[in-house]
């Protein structure tokens, strides 16, 4: 949760100066990418194989790791 964005954590948690729309826009966005990137997301899901993952674990994990700076292929 602390890496969350504000806006998505302030509406998750309760807090006051959340804005709904944001953490909607944002979730929005997510699933439409998860459907246009579904078979390249799957691609990769297929490469992993401590666990299955879909592809919109893949998605949430690269984003999760491009926002904290790290390089996915170097």
């Amino acid at each position: 949760v602390p890496l969350m964005p504000e806006a998505a954590r302030a509406f998750v948690l309760g807090e006051s100066r959340a804005d709904a729309q944001e953490f909607v826009t944002m979730i929005e966005w997510f699933c439409g990418n998860v459907d246009v990137f579904r078979e390249p997301l799957l691609e990769l899901a297929n490469t992993h194989k401590e666990v299955a993952l879909t592809a919109a674990q893949v998605l949430d994990r690269l984003l999760w790791f491009d926002s904290e700076g790290h390089r996915h292929f170097v």
